[in-house]
């Protein structure tokens, strides 16, 4: 997979979406690919990370549950990159681990406009961006959709006082800069991310 420059990701420039197809020297059924495959790879993180904490919570608690967060996750993602050439992440509005979740300038600028249409009464299911930016010479593709937090995730991203002491323990062990917690049910947690760059010709995922 072809890595963005990390100087590169907080200069990139969005071009209007009237222009996607002829700055990019793609059509835009070619570009509609790009989004759909995005969908595609995103939804199968999500089914396979629910389906690892599922488990996990059955098993052992949010204890055991933390420990998918930091082992599977990561993998799981990874995995996807691997198959896809694509980078795959996952993004928070506040970070429990900085090495991993730290959202760049440009998927800042996109949580917060998640934020604002959910204050002006947007549904979380419908919120997604799609874009052809340009950090360089370089034109790349990105893709973000929301990522809300539901009332299960509160036993280790909710406020810390009502979070069980062995919880908050482990916690404080595993990500000592943990930043990512006082959220309540049907917040905005962050985002999956997919980055493409447009230098390869579109392959499905």
């Amino acid at each position: 997979m072809s890595r963005i420059p990390a100087y590169l990701m907080s200069a990139m420039l969005v071009l209007p979406a009237a222009s996607y197809a002829g700055a990019s020297g793609e059509d835009e059924a070619t570009l509609e690919q790009r989004r759909a495959g995005a969908r595609e790879v995103t939804e199968t993180l999500f089914n396979e990370l629910s389906s690892e904490l599922k488990a996990a919570m059955k098993e052992g608690g949010p204890k055991a549950a933390i420990r998918v967060c930091r082992d599977q996750a990561p993998a799981i993602k990874s995995r996807l990159s691997r198959e896809t050439g694509w980078k795959i992440s996952r993004v928070g509005t506040r970070v429990r681990n900085p090495l991993l979740g730290m959202p760049d300038g440009r998927e800042s600028e996109i949580l917060a406009r998640f934020q604002r249409q959910l204050d002006e009464g947007a549904d979380m299911q419908d919120l997604e961006y799609s874009g052809v930016e340009k950090a360089g010479d370089t034109r790349y593709f990105r893709y973000m959709r929301a990522i809300e937090v539901k009332a299960q995730c509160l036993g280790c991203h909710g406020p810390e006082d009502q979070q069980p002491a062995a919880i908050r323990e482990q916690l404080e062990k595993e990500y000592p800069r943990d930043h990512a917690v006082g959220y309540q049910a049907g917040d905005l947690r962050g985002a999956f991310s997919v980055i493409q760059n447009m230098e390869h010709p579109y392959n499905e995922p």
